[in-house]
Protein backbone atom coordinates (compact mmCIF):
# COMPACT_ATOMS: atom_id res chain seq x y z
CA UNK A 1 0.00 0.00 0.00
CA UNK A 2 1.34 3.23 -0.86
CA UNK A 3 -0.44 5.52 1.63
CA UNK A 4 -2.68 6.99 -1.18
CA UNK A 5 -5.78 5.07 0.87
CA UNK A 6 -4.30 5.47 4.73
CA UNK A 7 -4.15 9.55 4.83
CA UNK A 8 -7.94 10.22 4.14
CA UNK A 9 -9.07 7.40 6.50
CA UNK A 10 -6.35 8.88 9.21
CA UNK A 11 -7.46 12.27 8.72
CA UNK A 12 -11.50 11.35 9.28
CA UNK A 13 -9.98 9.06 12.40
CA UNK A 14 -8.54 11.91 14.19
CA UNK A 15 -11.72 14.25 13.17
CA UNK A 16 -14.07 11.86 15.19
CA UNK A 17 -11.70 11.38 17.80
CA UNK A 18 -11.54 15.06 18.08
CA UNK A 19 -15.48 15.44 17.28
CA UNK A 20 -15.83 13.08 20.19
CA UNK A 21 -13.59 14.93 22.56
CA UNK A 22 -14.99 18.02 22.29
CA UNK A 23 -18.88 17.01 22.50
CA UNK A 24 -17.76 14.54 26.40
CA UNK A 25 -15.31 18.33 27.22
CA UNK A 26 -18.80 19.91 26.49
CA UNK A 27 -21.66 17.75 28.34
CA UNK A 28 -21.87 15.20 30.13
CA UNK A 29 -21.69 11.33 28.13
CA UNK A 30 -25.02 10.06 29.72
CA UNK A 31 -27.51 7.76 27.93
CA UNK A 32 -30.08 10.89 27.55
CA UNK A 33 -27.38 13.32 26.47
CA UNK A 34 -26.42 10.66 23.76
CA UNK A 35 -29.48 9.83 22.42
CA UNK A 36 -30.01 13.44 21.83
CA UNK A 37 -26.84 13.83 20.27
CA UNK A 38 -27.83 11.12 17.65
CA UNK A 39 -31.36 12.47 16.95
CA UNK A 40 -29.68 15.81 15.81
CA UNK A 41 -27.32 14.54 13.73
CA UNK A 42 -30.01 11.71 12.25
CA UNK A 43 -32.41 15.15 11.93
CA UNK A 44 -29.47 16.87 10.29
CA UNK A 45 -28.04 13.92 8.31
CA UNK A 46 -31.98 13.49 7.03
CA UNK A 47 -32.53 17.05 5.78
CA UNK A 48 -29.18 17.12 4.30
CA UNK A 49 -30.09 14.01 2.10
CA UNK A 50 -33.86 14.54 1.61
CA UNK A 51 -33.67 16.26 -1.94
CA UNK A 52 -30.60 13.80 -3.10
CA UNK A 53 -32.77 11.00 -2.03
CA UNK A 54 -36.31 12.01 -3.90
CA UNK A 55 -33.82 12.30 -6.99
CA UNK A 56 -32.68 8.97 -6.67
CA UNK A 57 -36.15 7.88 -6.09
CA UNK A 58 -36.92 9.91 -9.40
CA UNK A 59 -34.50 8.36 -11.31
CA UNK A 60 -35.34 4.91 -10.67
CA UNK A 61 -38.89 5.44 -11.46
CA UNK A 62 -38.13 7.53 -14.78
CA UNK A 63 -36.20 4.21 -15.93
CA UNK A 64 -38.63 1.78 -15.24
CA UNK A 65 -41.35 3.37 -16.35
CA UNK A 66 -39.84 5.26 -19.36
CA UNK A 67 -42.36 8.40 -19.42
CA UNK A 68 -40.39 9.75 -22.15
CA UNK A 69 -39.25 8.49 -25.38
CA UNK A 70 -36.80 10.01 -28.21
CA UNK A 71 -38.34 13.33 -29.50
CA UNK A 72 -40.36 14.06 -26.69
CA UNK A 73 -39.69 17.80 -25.05
CA UNK A 74 -39.49 18.24 -21.85
CA UNK A 75 -39.74 21.91 -20.06
CA UNK A 76 -36.71 22.92 -17.27
CA UNK A 77 -37.61 26.13 -15.51
CA UNK A 78 -40.19 27.34 -18.22
CA UNK A 79 -37.39 28.56 -20.38
CA UNK A 80 -38.58 28.92 -23.76
CA UNK A 81 -35.34 29.41 -25.09
CA UNK A 82 -33.74 27.35 -27.90
CA UNK A 83 -30.17 27.48 -29.25
CA UNK A 84 -30.19 26.66 -32.70
CA UNK A 85 -26.78 26.45 -34.79
CA UNK A 86 -26.07 26.46 -38.69
CA UNK A 87 -23.09 24.99 -39.68
CA UNK A 88 -20.88 26.22 -42.92
CA UNK A 89 -17.24 25.08 -44.25
CA UNK A 90 -15.86 26.60 -45.84
CA UNK A 91 -12.14 26.95 -48.16
CA UNK A 92 -9.55 29.22 -45.79
CA UNK A 93 -9.21 31.60 -48.63
CA UNK A 94 -11.97 34.23 -48.02
CA UNK A 95 -12.16 37.21 -45.77
CA UNK A 96 -13.41 36.38 -42.50
CA UNK A 97 -14.72 39.64 -41.11
CA UNK A 98 -16.93 39.65 -44.18
CA UNK A 99 -18.21 36.14 -43.70
CA UNK A 100 -19.15 36.95 -39.95
CA UNK A 101 -20.83 39.95 -40.49
CA UNK A 102 -22.39 38.16 -43.87
CA UNK A 103 -23.72 35.55 -41.16
CA UNK A 104 -24.80 38.02 -38.67
CA UNK A 105 -27.05 39.86 -40.88
CA UNK A 106 -28.46 36.34 -42.19
CA UNK A 107 -29.66 35.88 -38.56
CA UNK A 108 -30.54 39.25 -37.91
CA UNK A 109 -32.72 39.03 -40.84
CA UNK A 110 -34.24 35.92 -40.18
CA UNK A 111 -38.15 35.90 -39.90
CA UNK A 112 -37.77 33.01 -36.61
CA UNK A 113 -35.47 34.89 -34.65
CA UNK A 114 -35.95 36.15 -31.33
CA UNK A 115 -34.60 39.52 -31.23
CA UNK A 116 -33.92 39.55 -27.79
CA UNK A 117 -31.64 37.08 -27.29
CA UNK A 118 -27.55 36.69 -28.29
CA UNK A 119 -26.40 36.26 -32.08
CA UNK A 120 -23.24 34.97 -32.63
CA UNK A 121 -20.55 33.38 -35.13
CA UNK A 122 -17.77 31.35 -34.32
CA UNK A 123 -15.53 30.34 -36.50
CA UNK A 124 -12.92 27.15 -35.86
CA UNK A 125 -9.79 26.47 -38.16
CA UNK A 126 -9.96 23.05 -39.92
CA UNK A 127 -7.12 21.07 -41.16
CA UNK A 128 -9.26 21.11 -44.83
CA UNK A 129 -11.02 24.93 -43.66
CA UNK A 130 -12.72 26.84 -41.82
CA UNK A 131 -16.05 25.52 -40.07
CA UNK A 132 -18.32 28.58 -39.08
CA UNK A 133 -21.25 27.98 -36.79
CA UNK A 134 -23.97 30.64 -36.81
CA UNK A 135 -25.84 29.94 -33.33
CA UNK A 136 -29.24 31.79 -32.41
CA UNK A 137 -32.59 31.70 -30.46
CA UNK A 138 -36.08 30.90 -32.44
CA UNK A 139 -39.23 32.74 -31.29
CA UNK A 140 -40.53 29.65 -30.53
CA UNK A 141 -38.82 26.03 -30.29
CA UNK A 142 -41.02 24.34 -32.22
CA UNK A 143 -39.47 26.62 -34.85
CA UNK A 144 -36.19 25.00 -34.56
CA UNK A 145 -36.22 23.03 -37.99
CA UNK A 146 -37.12 26.07 -40.06
CA UNK A 147 -35.44 28.33 -38.22
CA UNK A 148 -31.86 26.08 -38.94
CA UNK A 149 -33.39 25.65 -43.03
CA UNK A 150 -33.55 29.33 -43.31
CA UNK A 151 -30.08 30.40 -41.60
CA UNK A 152 -28.62 27.40 -43.57
CA UNK A 153 -30.03 28.38 -47.23
CA UNK A 154 -30.07 31.98 -46.68
CA UNK A 155 -26.35 32.07 -45.46
CA UNK A 156 -24.79 29.82 -48.54
CA UNK A 157 -26.68 31.91 -50.92
CA UNK A 158 -25.47 35.27 -48.95
CA UNK A 159 -21.79 33.44 -49.51
CA UNK A 160 -22.09 32.76 -52.69
CA UNK A 161 -22.86 36.12 -53.60
CA UNK A 162 -19.75 37.41 -52.10
CA UNK A 163 -17.79 34.82 -53.72
CA UNK A 164 -16.54 32.59 -50.90
CA UNK A 165 -16.20 29.32 -51.85
CA UNK A 166 -16.88 26.02 -49.79
CA UNK A 167 -14.62 23.53 -48.59
CA UNK A 168 -14.91 19.88 -49.04
CA UNK A 169 -14.07 18.64 -45.64
CA UNK A 170 -12.77 14.77 -45.23
CA UNK A 171 -15.36 12.07 -45.00
CA UNK A 172 -18.11 15.02 -46.35
CA UNK A 173 -19.27 14.90 -49.96
CA UNK A 174 -19.64 19.06 -49.83
CA UNK A 175 -18.83 21.95 -47.60
CA UNK A 176 -22.60 22.53 -47.28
Amino acid sequence: MNGGYARPAIRLLIIVAAIFLLITHLMEPTLQNFIALLSAVGLALGFALKDYVSSQIAGIVTLFEIPYRVGDWISIDGSHKLLCVADFYLHPRHDGETVRDALYDVALTSAYLNLGTPISVVAKGEPWGIHYRLKAYPIEPRDQFRFIIDLTLRGKAILLVHGVEFAISPGRNSGF
